[in-house]
């Protein structure tokens, strides 16, 4: 990789990286939380030195793993799960677990991280994990986290959302259901009462990155679909060996149509029974989709 230059901003607790001058080695980012806007990528050294009283939970895969989440009036859902179950979701994030283990040294892109449910859990196994937030307070939460577990070897945090257009976004929120927050666009997308982010392409990691590798979590509260339309270099780049996604969202929705024609035609199926394969408005609330195999057989 070719080296990067680097120059401080000590007014605002911000590295600026300049895209420019090629790939960012892994010492920059590993362990460190990272963002993009119109000048470029920024390490946010300022994010993860904030103090904050966080309810301290452990997951149960690995056992006994530290994790900061929100209290329970905070968010009922996802926080207290994992404080009184120890896991959220367990079964798909042993789903990834799998697949991490039969591809090794892929990445794990977690994009809609959240807490860290995910994240966390598939870096203490061992592997490499770049967790994608747009919410302040979950990032702040996977830093935190990420430390605690000693984890700084394995996890990077991007604070942005992922759409297919750059531009600053507002997010919308649930009273008690943090992993509602969803990312509104528009004439609403800048309401001063609501948090903002700024929104970069899932294509701008590879100006960092040199995926060879990658098992991918995609949740992103109805979003899904913007990430994809912001991810075509990715997908022709980078081999995706296996994408779990929600899609309750669209089955009924022209966005089930294009989030399926656009895996297909980038080598992925789904994962689902051959007699709805054609069909994805009968397709689960999660689909898990694999790359085909190369020894499928398509002669006539």
């Amino acid at each position: 990789m070719k080296p990067t230059c680097m120059k401080s901003d000590n007014s605002n607790g911000q590295t600026q990286i300049s895209s420019e001058t090629g790939l960012l080695t892994a010492e920059h980012t590993v362990g460190k939380v990272i963002t993009r806007n119109e000048k470029g990528w920024t390490i946010d050294h300022k994010i993860c030195n904030q103090n904050y009283d966080f309810v301290l939970a452990h997951l149960k895969d690995p056992p006994h793993t530290p994790i900061f989440v929100y209290t329970t009036e905070e968010d009922k859902w996802v926080s207290g799960s994992i404080i009184a179950h120890g896991a959220w979701e367990g079964g798909h994030v042993g789903t990834i677990h799998n697949y991490m283990k039969k591809f090794p040294q892929a990445v794990f892109l977690d994009i809609g991280a959240n807490i860290g449910m995910f994240s966390i859990s598939i870096a203490a196994h061992g592997y490499r994990v770049i967790s994608i937030d747009c919410l302040e307070g979950n990032v702040m939460r996977l830093c935190a986290s990420m430390k605690a577990a000693k984890l700084t070897d394995k996890m990077t945090v991007v604070y942005n959302a992922l759409s297919h257009t750059h531009e600053k976004v507002s997010l919308g929120k649930y009273h008690g259901n943090v992993g509602g927050t969803y990312v509104k666009q528009g004439a609403h997308s800048h309401q001063t009462e609501t948090e903002s982010v700024n929104s970069i392409l899932l294509d701008d990691l590879l100006e960092i990155y040199s995926f060879d590798q990658v098992v991918i979590k995609l949740d992103v509260e109805t979003f899904e679909a913007n990430v994809l339309k912001g991810g075509y270099k990715f997908f022709e780049q980078v081999k995706v060996e296996a994408l779990l996604m929600e899609f309750v969202a669209h089955r009924e929705k022209e966005s089930g149509k294009f989030i399926a024609d656009f895996l297909i035609s980038h080598g992925l199926e789904p994962n689902v029974a051959d007699g709805v394969k054609n069909d994805y408005t009968k397709w689960g609330n999660e689909v898990l989709f694999l790359r085909k195999s190369k020894s499928c057989c398509y002669c006539t």
